[in-house]
């Protein structure tokens, strides 16, 4: 809110012009600027349903301990993610730039580079909490957790292969063409927890990230890389290969 009166008086003192009036409103624009919005409210809904829905399904089936040894490990792999994410976010401006200049042969040749940049990025970050993960956690908590060396693991597997779907799905946010990508996200998130619960009485926590990944895998995997493909003129199997 502080920020939102701060703007407002800004823009009031020096830019007039850019301020809005109501008196204009037109609801065909509202509309065309409402859904775009509401695509990106989905896709806070599928993270959302990610995140908050396997600490609801353990905390029902496992209890209170499982709890926090899931959200613990879950933290200390998304230190890999976080890699993903900081890329991605970096490069969104010059996406939209290239996308709305029509410069299409150096918005493929950049998204080949912050593809294979996550895809790397992700495995040899990785590779080291892979063998050193669980002495990562038991000093990080003191050794009040018990590393799961299948559930680490599980989780890793899991933010490797979401690392190519991810920086494709830059493609279709930064272009403001993302309603495919919004639906197949949700659906994504609603399979893998639906999944997660399924496999929960033989895999116990690991059926968390087993859940979440096949959700991905079957949703996200192929569809989001192909759409992405398609908007800047890329042959898909030229860069899946």
């Amino acid at each position: 809110l502080v920020c939102a009166v701060c703007a407002w008086v800004t823009v009031r003192a020096s830019h007039t012009d850019l301020l809005p009036h109501l008196s204009e409103a037109n609801m065909k624009d509202a509309r065309s600027l409402l859904r775009p919005s509401m695509l990106f409210g989905g896709m806070m809904l599928a993270a959302a349903i990610a995140l908050n829905g396997p600490p609801l399904l353990v905390a029902r089936a496992l209890g209170g301990v499982a709890v926090a040894l899931l959200v613990t490990t879950r933290t200390l792999v998304n230190l890999v993610q976080q890699f993903t994410g900081i890329l991605c976010c970096a490069i969104w401006p010059e996406l939209t730039h290239l996308e709305s200049i029509g410069n299409y042969a150096t918005l493929r040749s950049v998204n080949r580079l912050v593809t294979a940049a996550c895809i790397f990025g992700a495995i040899s970050l990785s590779g080291t909490l892979w063998f050193q993960g669980a002495e990562v956690l038991r000093l990080w908590t003191r050794g009040r957790l018990i590393a799961d060396s299948w559930l680490l693991r599980g989780f890793l597997l899991y933010v490797v292969g979401r690392s190519p779907w991810l920086a494709g799905s830059m493609i279709g946010m930064a272009t403001n063409q993302h309603r495919s990508l919004a639906w197949h996200s949700l659906a994504a998130a609603v399979l893998g927890i639906g999944s997660a619960a399924c496999l929960m009485p033989w895999l116990h926590l690991v059926a968390i990230p087993c859940g979440l990944l096949f959700g991905e895998a079957l949703m996200c995997y192929h569809f989001v890389v192909r759409q992405a493909c398609r908007m800047i003129h890329e042959d898909y199997a030229r860069l899946t290969i």
